[in-house]
């Protein structure tokens, strides 16, 4: 069984002022979003800030975010706050969430997930769908708040109807942990696939491991390679190992082993341990050469750490056929790939 882990949503990095503003502040604020959009943050910052103490909330949600980002202005967290809490004030959903973001990251003020949960709350039930991703993923941690699973589930419903991939993976986590709602396979995929289809990582190697043991969906391989694949290129460790596995076993894809060991290989330099162990096997069935045994034994020094019995062998027996020189080798390429 694999684990099942819900995520939290990263920040807002967006520029506001579409809206219905009055048309003197609309041309300014304008000239700002042009000046934003092709990265003079000077020349934004210049035609927002007028605006910003004249209490136009998207000027003011804007100018936090130049300070947050130090874009065209240094960096300056109590500025961003400063700014965000005067939008988040006059009821800007955006300002209110990026402001939970501050308090829950800790940027210009002490971690207060508390205070989080709070912005958060106004700004989801405003209809932030990233907010509604948050409130949700705190809910279901006890993060700031009681846990309830319920609250959870209301909140990442919805956000995934509005189409939060984010929300879509944890609702399907629901689903599949039976969190709040029935255990339900079936909904669980049907929800990892929307979120697959926006691109999600997480969803579309979840979506494989359906496909790969039957979980909602019916059992097909060539369907697992192809969510691992999706995945593994975005950089996914577990997607990795797992398509590294398919190709080893010749599983939904022609069996090729220079593929498999190459998964495996971008896995493990991502502290996978079943996936070091692989490597150290792989390694040391071929290490009659030389470069082979020096990367067979770092790799089974690296799984030995993690605990295998087996990968402890490998390198016992390799230490026997090694010189002091190729030990030392393995074992400075071994600290190299732990540092990575």
């Amino acid at each position: 069984m694999y684990s099942r882990t819900i995520h939290f949503s990263v920040i807002y990095a967006v520029w506001l002022g579409l809206g219905v503003l009055p048309l003197p502040g609309w041309a300014d604020l304008s000239l700002g979003l042009s000046a934003a959009q092709r990265g003079d943050y000077k020349a934004a910052y210049q035609s927002w800030k007028p605006l910003a103490e004249q209490g136009n909330a998207d000027a003011q949600y804007n100018l936090g975010l130049l300070y947050e980002k130090a874009l065209g202005v240094e960096q300056d967290f109590a500025q961003a706050i400063s700014w965000y809490l005067k939008a988040a004030k006059q009821g800007l959903p955006a300002a209110q969430y990026n402001l939970g973001n501050m308090f829950r990251q800790g940027k210009g003020v002490p971690v207060d997930p508390r205070e989080a949960v709070r912005w958060y709350r106004k700004a989801a039930q405003a209809g932030d769908i990233h907010a509604q991703t948050n409130l949700g993923y705190m809910c279901a941690a006890g993060e700031g708040t009681s846990q309830n699973y319920g609250e959870a589930y209301w909140w990442y419903t919805k956000a995934a109807e509005q189409g939060a991939p984010l929300a879509q993976f944890n609702l399907g986590v629901m689903y599949a942990n039976g969190q709040a709602i029935e255990q339900n396979h079936a909904i669980a995929a049907q929800w990892f696939r929307k979120a697959a289809d926006q691109g999600l990582a997480d969803a579309q190697f979840h979506l494989g491991r359906a496909y790969l043991e039957g979980l909602g969906v019916k059992a097909a391989d060539k369907m697992a390679v192809k969510y691992f694949h999706l995945a593994a290129e975005q950089g996914h460790p577990l997607a990795q190992y797992h398509l590294g596995l398919m190709y080893g076993q010749g599983r939904g894809v022609s069996q090729d082993f220079d593929q498999s060991l190459r998964w495996h290989q971008r896995a493990a330099e991502q502290k996978v341990a079943a996936a070091q162990n692989s490597l150290c096997l792989s390694y040391f069935l071929s290490s009659h050469r030389q470069t082979d045994a020096i990367e067979a034994y770092a790799w089974c020094d690296i799984a030995s750490s993690n605990g295998s019995k087996e990968a402890q062998h490998a390198r016992e027996q390799l230490a026997q056929k090694m010189s002091p020189e190729q030990i030392k080798a393995a074992s400075a390429t071994a600290a190299r790939l732990m540092n990575k």
